[in-house]
Formats: C-alpha cells, sequence, structure tokens
C-alpha cells in the first residue's frame, strides 16, 4: 500500500511539473489546450526497422507512449474541445493536427506525423501508416464515399489517406503499409457533417436579387462566413453528403423569414416557382473547374460567398430552403453532366417515380429566365438518371 501510494505520488508529480498550454487560432475561436511536454520525449523513429528487441520501432513508440500516459492530457483536452465545439471527425483531426504541430515543433516532420498517428488510434479509430521515400503518410479506416483523396484497402475496409496533399505532386507513388495495427478494431472515421459546428460567427450581411416571370424581389440576408473557412479546404464527398448539411443558424433567422414573407398564402406550386427563381438567378453561373480549376462543391453557406456556383451547390441550396420552409420530401437527380432536383408532389408535370413514391421535377438551375417548373432540364429527358434521396 505504501509504495503503491508513492508510486501515484511520483506520477501525480510527474504530470504536474510538465504541464504546459498551446494556444491555437481555430478558424473563429482562439482554443487553449493543456498538455504533457512528456510526449515529446521519445526520439525520431525509423518506419520498417525493429529496436534492439526485435519489434518495429513503431510499435515500441506506441507501447511506450501509452504506457507513459504523457498523451492523456492533451487527448482529454482534444476531447473536450470536440464535444464542446460540436466538431465532427474531420475538424478534430484538423484540430489534432495543429495542436501537434504547434506543440512538436522542435520534432522533424515524421515524428509529427507519428504523434497524430498515435492520437487518432488513442482517440478510437483504426489508423494505419504508410510511407514512401521518407514521406509519412496518415491512413484511416472509412465507410465515406470520397473523391480526390487517395484509398488503400487493407483486409475488408479502405483507409483514407489523410496527409496526402501535405507532399504535393507525389500522389501516384507506391506506399508501402507499415505491419503494426493498434487498434484493428477501431470505429470508422465519419467525413459527413449533419450538424454545423459551434464556432463564433463570421456574421457578413448581403442583398440578393431575384425575380420570376412577374415579379421583382431583394431579399436582405446573412452568412456565417466561418464555415466557409472550414469548407476550403474540406475533403470532396459525394454528392448526398452537402444536402444533410443545415443552413447556420444566421440564415435561419435572416433569409428564411424573409422567403416565408414572400411565399406566404402561395400555393405549393406557387413557392416552389418562387424558389426555385431565386436559387436560379441569385447567383452568378460558372463551372466549378472554370471558378476553382477543379471540382468543389458547396454546401448551401457558401454561395453566398464565392461569385459562382453550378448545378449541385443550387440543388443543395434548393434542398435546404425547400426543406425548412415547405417541409416536403425531395430526390437529387443526378446525371452525367448534371444534378437536378424532384419534390414529391402530386402536382402534374414531368415525373419520377422511385421507392414507391411520385417526385415532381424542379430544376433549381435553370433556365435562369424563366420561374417555370415541372419539366426536366433541356436535353435531359430520357437520359440514364440516378436517384438519391438525402
Amino acid at each position: 500500500m505504501k509504495y503503491t501510494i508513492l508510486i501515484h505520488f511520483l506520477l501525480l508529480s510527474f504530470f504536474q511539473a510538465t504541464a504546459a498550454t498551446v494556444e491555437l487560432d481555430f478558424y473563429s475561436e482562439k482554443i487553449s489546450l493543456e498538455y504533457n511536454s512528456g510526449m515529446l520525449n521519445k526520439g525520431d523513429v525509423r518506419l520498417g526497422y525493429a529496436d534492439a528487441g526485435g519489434k518495429l520501432q513503431i510499435q515500441s513508440y506506441f507501447e511506450q507512449q501509452r504506457f507513459s500516459g504523457a498523451y492523456l492530457t492533451l487527448l482529454n483536452e482534444l476531447r473536450r474541445a470536440k464535444r464542446e465545439y460540436q466538431l465532427n471527425d474531420w475538424l478534430f483531426y484538423k484540430l489534432t493536427t495543429e495542436a501537434i504541430e504547434k506543440i512538436g515543433r522542435s520534432k522533424t516532420k515524421r515524428h509529427r506525423v507519428f504523434m497524430r498517428w498515435f492520437m487518432l488510434n488513442m482517440a478510437g479509430f483504426d489508423c494505419r501508416m504508410t510511407y514512401a521515400n521518407n514521406r509519412t503518410y496518415i491512413n484511416i479506416y472509412t465507410e465515406d464515399e470520397l473523391f480526390a483523396m487517395p484509398m488503400i484497402e487493407e483486409g475488408d475496409r479502405m483507409f483514407a489517406n489523410l496527409s496526402e496533399k501535405e507532399y504535393p505532386g507525389q500522389s501516384s507513388e507506391s506506399l508501402y503499409i507499415v505491419g503494426y495495427v493498434p487498434n484493428p478494431g477501431g470505429r470508422a472515421f465519419k467525413f459527413g457533417m449533419e450538424k454545423l459546428p459551434k464556432l463564433p460567427v463570421k456574421k457578413i450581411s448581403k442583398t440578393i436579387d431575384f425575380q420570376t416571370n412577374s415579379e421583382k424581389y431583394s431579399v436582405n440576408m446573412a452568412y456565417d462566413a466561418t464555415v466557409v473557412e472550414f469548407m476550403k479546404d474540406y475533403p470532396y464527398l459525394a454528392d448526398e453528403e452537402y444536402f444533410r448539411v443545415p443552413l447556420s443558424e444566421t440564415i435561419r433567422t435572416s433569409l428564411l423569414p424573409a422567403l416565408q414573407q414572400i411565399i406566404k398564402e402561395k400555393t405549393q406550386q406557387e413557392a416552389l416557382s418562387i424558389i426555385a427563381s431565386f436559387t436560379r438567378n441569385g447567383f452568378g453561373y460558372q463551372l466549378d473547374e472554370d471558378q476553382f480549376g477543379l471540382s468543389k462543391p458547396m454546401v448551401p453557406e457558401e454561395l453566398f460567398w464565392y461569385p459562382y456556383s453550378d448545378c449541385e451547390d443550387r440543388c443543395a441550396l434548393f434542398h435546404a430552403l425547400t426543406k425548412e420552409l415547405l417541409g416536403v420530401n425531395m430526390a437529387i437527380l443526378i446525371f452525367d453532366d448534371h444534378v437536378s432536383m424532384a419534390v414529391a408532389s402530386e402536382m402534374e408535370g414531368d415525373l419520377i417515380r422511385f421507392e414507391g413514391k411520385r417526385y415532381f421535377v424542379v430544376d433549381p438551375t435553370g433556365p435562369s429566365n424563366s420561374d417555370i417548373i415541372g419539366s426536366f432540364p433541356q436535353g435531359y429527358a430520357g437520359r440514364e438518371i440516378e436517384v438519391v434521396v438525402p
């Protein structure tokens, strides 16, 4: 009993003596995290090499760090921040990365990657290491559909390369996977965002002018630029994931009441026509490839920030607005080169029947000079189509 108390005292003294704090500018929030500087004590690790005892150095690193408990302070702080700010897995990873990069700035880049890998496994994920030519990568198990992010298959699991963009121009190189797997039963990393994080709002006011065939409207509203900031380097997900991202409270309390006033006492068809007119001619049109040089689907908030948007972006906004204002079910219509929408309704017009439901076609992109709804975009009737209910 005496020895147990002594060991506990020594451990407590060790943790207190090495306590430190890191301050981070995380988008619109300043976040302070405590950590134990003992997590920096371990020297560099060489992947693919064994230590004197015959273990892979990376395995020894993981086991020693886990046993020492030096990482627990930071891990608990990151978990606290995840709960407090309602961060999804991707934003938790971003915060972890920023913390490790600042805390471990005296270490090599490779060592900082090891530190991130350790933290993700300790946080409950199945995270693997790959490497090639002195470049070290973090690969995480996910069940999400991703684009423009290298994936590897190991067993029956798919792993996304989270750190590939840290080595520009190297995405086609062959990678070696490290044999040591510390958390083979770890949970899947989820990239989707079904609720927005609780970060301070950067409110920007904007006026949107649009018109139907018979009326001109001018809507004063506001949106949250913080959402735009964290979406700038967000991974490219399947189309339906952008439809699951909710409107910010800033848009909900400014744009929705303004549109609700406009569609008040209108029929469902008239209201849909007005919402479609808003998405059709309230924004400049340009393909993502022309504006960004690559495909970049947007969440609704981003349409108000960027000068241009294209079809899938307007569909995401139309879906969010229609869901909030009319409360109807919808389906995404995915063609090989266009995305459109259909609304569950008994109205007459071009229809899609899917899973026993009848959907009325409403294209949120065009024609920009018309408020007519209920027909496929010109040239798309009869073409092969994928129907997705978000």
